[in-house]
């Protein structure tokens, strides 16, 4: 999976498709910083996703899927 590193605001945001979806995630790497560096975060973002962790914190929609099943049986 490929994405894209755009400036918004004062930092630099990873944007990348998931499932169909654009997803816009910013890799915390001010516009002064080094661009390489907000690449390295790109990845490492977009392969969170693919891992089913998502770096908000939240829970993606497949794990809670998963463990609402789990919760009231199959």
């Amino acid at each position: 999976m490929d994405g894209i590193i755009v400036e918004k605001g004062k930092y630099y945001q990873a944007v990348f498709r998931y499932n169909g979806k654009q997803i816009w995630r910013s890799t915390g790497v001010k516009v002064t910083g080094s661009k390489k560096e907000a690449k390295r975060k790109m990845n490492e973002i977009i392969q969170n996703y693919i891992n089913g962790i998502n770096p908000n914190g939240d829970m993606l929609l497949t794990q809670y899927l998963d463990s609402w099943i789990k919760r009231v049986g199959s």
